[in-house]
Order: C-alpha cells, then sequence, then structure tokens
C-alpha cells in the first residue's frame, strides 16, 4: 500500500527545557518520516543546532541516500528533488549557512535564506552540514521530498578555533552521535538506561508536538512510574530521562537502571533520543512506533449520513477508513472578542483507501472542505467546539462531523 501526504505541514516551533539546565547536546531529534514509492514525504528534525557554546562548536549533519536503482526497464531514473526548510525555535526563519563539502554526485544545490533545494540523482548521497554563525541557533527543520529518500541526521561536536569549526572535521571532532528518523506518530516506546560510575551513561530524548494546538503527553516509566505534561503547538521537551522523573520520583532509581518510556499522546508527535557519556553524545536509540491502522474502526458510517468524530477516532464507510488525525491550525477568532480577521480552522484526516494511504488538511470553507477517494467524496461540515478568549483548547477537546457521498 502506498503512503503519501497532500500538504506542506506549518508547525510553530518553540522550546520547553526542563528544570535542569542541559547541555545543548541534550535538545536534538529527528523524527517524522514517511517514505513511498515515487510520492511526496515530510521529515521533520526538531532541535537543530547550528551554535558556539563556550568553547564547543555544536552542528547538524544531514545525510540524504536515493538508492533507486540507475535504470528501471532501461529508462534512466530521474533525480529526486527534495527541500529542507530551517525555523528557528519560535517558528520564524532561520538564516542558515551550509558547508560546501557534500558527498556524492549532485544534481543541483540551491540555497536562499532559510530554503536549501536540492536533488540527487539515482545511487547516489548528498551530505549537508550546518555551519555556526549570526542568527542561527536551535530550531527546526522541515524536508519536503518528491520521492523516497534514506535520510540520516547526527550532531556534532568540536572544539572552537580548529578546523572542525570550519568546513571540515580532519581535526578537533569531539563527539559525534547519529539519530535514527521515526515518523509521526502518537505512540512510541523508548529504551532508556542510567549508569552511575565513573562514567556516567544516560539517555537524553526530546518529545516536539506536532499539532498546531496543545495536547496532553503521558510518559509512562516502566519499571516506574507515570507523569503527564501539556505541550502547546510546536513545543519541545528536552531533557535527561533520570533528571526529568527524579524531579517528582527522586527515589525510584538505583546506580544501574534499564527499563522503556512510553509516550502517548493525542496529537502527533516526533521523538529522537540517544545515549550520553558523562552528558555527551555517544549512540543514537531507535524508539519503537506503533503501526498506522490495525484496530476496529469507533463506527461505521453509512453514506449521506453525517457523524462526527474526536481526535483519533476513525470511521469506516464502504471499506474506506477515515481517522481524524491532527489539528494542524486554529486561528479563530474568539466567539466573545471582536477582530479584524475572523481566522480558520484546519483538521487532517488520515484516508485508508484500497490502494493508498492519504492524509489531507481540511478545512469547513466552501472550496477547501471536500476530498474524493475511491469513488468516495468526504466532506467537513463543522469543526466544534467555537473557541473562547477564557479557555485554552487541548486537541482531546475537539470534534469534528463529516458526511461522505458517492462521487
Amino acid at each position: 500500500m502506498k503512503s503519501k501526504i497532500l500538504f506542506r505541514s506549518e508547525v510553530q516551533g518553540k522550546m520547553i527545557l526542563g528544570t535542569l539546565v542541559l547541555l545543548l547536546a541534550t535538545q536534538f531529534v529527528a523524527g517524522a518520516i514517511l517514505k513511498s514509492d515515487g510520492d511526496v514525504g515530510t521529515l521533520y528534525f526538531a532541535g537543530i543546532c547550528a551554535c558556539i557554546h563556550g568553547e564547543t562548536v555544536y552542528r547538524t549533519q544531514f545525510e540524504f541516500m536515493n538508492e533507486v536503482e540507475t535504470q528501471h526497464d532501461g529508462v534512466p531514473e530521474s533525480p529526486i528533488r527534495a527541500t529542507l526548510t530551517f525555523f528557528q525555535s519560535d517558528g520564524s526563519p532561520m538564516e542558515v549557512a551550509i558547508a560546501p563539502d557534500w558527498v556524492g554526485p549532485v544534481g543541483t544545490l540551491e540555497h536562499a535564506g532559510n530554503e536549501v533545494g536540492f536533488s540527487i540523482p539515482a545511487q547516489s548521497t548528498l551530505v549537508l552540514q550546518l555551519v555556526p554563525h549570526e542568527g542561527a541557533g536551535l530550531g527546526w527543520a522541515q524536508l519536503v521530498s518528491e520521492g523516497p529518500l534514506n535520510p540520516q541526521a547526527s550532531l556534532q561536536l568540536a572544539k572552537v578555533g580548529t578546523k572542525a569549526e570550519g568546513l571540515a572535521f580532519e581535526e578537533g571532532l569531539l563527539y559525534q552521535a547519529e539519530f535514527y528518523p521515526t515518523p509521526a506518530s502518537k505512540h512510541f516506546v523508548l529504551p532508556v538506561s542510567l549508569f552511575a560510575g565513573m562514567k556516567r551513561l544516560s539517555t537524553a530524548f526530546t518529545v516536539a508536538n506536532l499539532s498546531g494546538v496543545s495536547s496532553k503527553v503521558q510518559l509512562t516509566l516502566r519499571p516506574g512510574n507515570t507523569r503527564e505534561i501539556i505541550l502547546g503547538p510546536g513545543e519541545l521537551l528536552a531533557d535527561y530521562f533520570q533528571h526529568f522523573w527524579t524531579i517528582a520520583f527522586p527515589a525510584i532509581f538505583p546506580l544501574d537502571y534499564r527499563g522503556t518510556i512510553e509516550i502517548e499522546s493525542e496529537a502527533p508527535l516526533s521523538l529522537g533520543a540517544f545515549r550520553t557519556i558523562n552528558g555527551y553524545p555517544n549512540l543514537g536509540v531507535r524508539p519503537a512506533t506503533s503501526p498506522l491502522m490495525t484496530q476496529d474502526p469507533d463506527l461505521k458510517a453509512s453514506l449521506d449520513t453525517p457523524f462526527e468524530l474526536s481526535v483519533g477516532q476513525t470511521a469506516e464507510v464502504r471499506g474506506t477508513r477515515i481517522e481524524f488525525w491532527n489539528v494542524a491550525e486554529d486561528s479563530r477568532c474568539p466567539t466573545d472578542v471582536q477582530c479584524v480577521w475572523e481566522g480558520r480552522v484546519r483538521i487532517e484526516l488520515r484516508l485508508f483507501g484500497s490502494e493508498e494511504t492519504v492524509t489531507v488538511r481540511l478545512s469547513p470553507v466552501e472550496g477547501e472542505n471536500t476530498v474524493e477517494l475511491d469513488g468516495l467524496q468526504i466532506r467537513l461540515l463543522e469543526v466544534t467546539p467555537a473557541p473562547v478568549s477564557t479557555q485554552t483548547l487541548e486537541i482531546s477537546d475537539y470534534r469534528i462531523r463529516l458526511v461522505v457521498s458517492e462521487k
């Protein structure tokens, strides 16, 4: 089954730091990849770093591999085009500087402001490195690819004043940790560990809310306890796991601890993690995600009969599954306030058809409220509740009303 995404996400990136001040090395995550056969894919990198902290240079390196065979049925394959767009932690554009030492044959490379466009020929690899400069720092990036790419990212630490500060890494490189991209998911399981010997070994992790509204996130430590936090639109939680838990549960950790964190949310998340030695990145950790769609639908709807869904619920209509996946944006004017602009609300549906899985973004405005799949027309009728100035809506508060008809 093919999978594609029919929009360019507009997540607003922000940063939440834990009670303890951590090294910048704990604030990097790679996540949310959608790979498909020739379809558009989107990948999020939250917590990218291109800055100097004290005597240490923090740089992010991206590596993209086009593993498609050079020819198909005797016809040469076209290069895969992609765009990498960078944002500050508050969602504003981040102008970046790219080191010109990429590896492998490259079709084109275009760099302007906060966007880098490139194409990668079949059986080729492109490496991009961010270099520190004024105006850059912590932030996030979005990759939109027209074809299947095998992506990788790493955080690299080097000494100020060495070649590693500039365009090469022949000398001065101190630490490096790779990251495993993950799809946007509402359920992750992350292995964690702690060893408090001469070399303190731990796990650093980052959780990013990919929704346009606030959401509760539940983190369950096994063996251990459960904590619940609220992440705002695009916000990040970055911490060492033992700091995050010992603030509330100071007695649960032995000197040598191994377990898992289960992370659940009603909003789509991205997650990244690595193991550390004495606070420095050392080894990437691969989190596990839940499958796209395994459970039975919450309701079976009929043609031409309106029905309602909450976030995370699914309906089935004539063999097609419809899931209320996300609230991408809600800028509607509160009902108790007079505004110059009425604002808008946009939601995301995941549609599981007979041959493909599609993610679409709809608004209840005429012309933006319908999508067609497998001979069906799906129409968004209403999004509730309406916002008021005295209340902050969380993603669990939202409901949508849909109707499905034959084309």
